[in-house]
């Protein structure tokens, strides 16, 4: 038997990209911190949707700083939020 490491160092650089859907989930301002936390240990999340929640300006202040930690995201949704900036 070859070496236990070999397959998870072959598949590392082949994670399929991840779309997360938290739409309509009553995720409000507060909630963010916990997003960015996904954001930030999550490389490979490609959408991220959180329309027709409650987020508002502060909120999306968080998120933008998790942001900087995620270079793999392409599209993100805020449609029907209380953003107002």
């Amino acid at each position: 038997m070859g070496d236990s490491t070999e397959p998870a160092q072959e598949l590392s650089g082949h994670v399929a990209p991840i779309d997360c859907d938290l739409s309509n989930e009553g995720i409000e301002s507060h909630h963010m911190c916990m997003v960015m936390a996904v954001l930030i240990s999550c490389p490979h999340l490609r959408r991220l949707k959180l329309n027709g929640n409650s987020i508002r300006d502060a909120g999306v202040g968080v998120l933008a700083r998790g942001l900087l930690h995620n270079s793999s995201l392409q599209e993100l949704g805020l449609a029907r939020n209380f953003v107002t900036k």
